[in-house]
């Protein structure tokens, strides 16, 4: 096999490397990355507890107003009964009688107040609950999705490894520090096609040695235009 067709095979295996060893890298984090199902998870439990807090405060007041509703039953039997006859008195039971409908009508508009929030939340948290067992399913099936991806990539670039390593061996050092260089400098694409005396790349015309030479393929020539080694299409 001569030179250039060497470099170009190693361009096509470095190309396909850096392609699934990209991906590879993106797949390994994104499966060591479980923060997004943790978020939910956490605001979900927020949800809930809230929710609890909330129904107890829910029973507070409703356990408050009952017993108030009961001491007000109490002053105004009291008040009516007739056993009570000093003017002293009664005006104390009616003073207590207005200061406790006044605390009923607070512990009223409470009890409404944490019952419409106990209801929006019991809606958030359902949802809430709704929304992260589907997320849940869909990121399992992501990670057997993934898994497998990152087995079959792991596997390729195992492969491409030894063909890496193999080509790489068999091409002289000043040729292949060429070829290292100009793929750092132009993005990966160290060679460029040549047709017809003409580079596909940066369209420079070579001189009729130069194409022999490239034709030849057992030397590294480089177009005057874009600098890349230049192999026949």
């Amino acid at each position: 096999m001569s030179l250039v067709q060497t470099l170009l095979d190693l361009q096509h295996v470095d190309t396909e490397w850096d392609d699934k060893g990209g991906r590879f890298q993106a797949i390994r984090k994104r499966l060591s990355d479980s923060s997004e199902l943790e978020t939910l998870r956490t605001t979900q439990t927020e949800c809930e507890q809230k929710l609890g807090a909330t129904r107890g405060q829910l029973r507070d007041h409703e356990l408050a107003l009952q017993s108030l509703q009961q001491k007000l039953k109490q002053i105004e039997s009291d008040l009516y009964s007739g056993r009570i006859t000093s003017p002293r008195e009664l005006e104390s039971l009616q003073q207590e009688r207005g200061y406790t409908k006044v605390h009923i009508s607070e512990t009223e508009d409470a009890v409404l107040t944490t019952m419409t929030e106990t209801e929006e939340l019991e809606a958030s948290c359902e949802q809430g609950q709704t929304d992260l067992q589907a997320f849940e399913a869909r990121w399992k099936e992501e990670r057997v999705s993934l898994s497998n991806e990152y087995r079959r990539l792991h596997a390729r670039l195992v492969e491409l490894k030894e063909m890496r390593d193999g080509l790489r061996g068999t091409v002289d050092r000043r040729p292949l520090a060429l070829y290292d260089e100009l793929r750092a400098a132009k993005g990966g694409m160290a060679l460029a096609p040549e047709r017809n005396g003409t580079c596909q790349i940066c369209h420079v015309t070579l001189p009729t040695q130069k194409r022999r030479l490239v034709l030849e393929g057992n030397e590294a020539i480089t177009c005057f235009g874009c600098g890349r080694i230049l192999y026949p299409e």
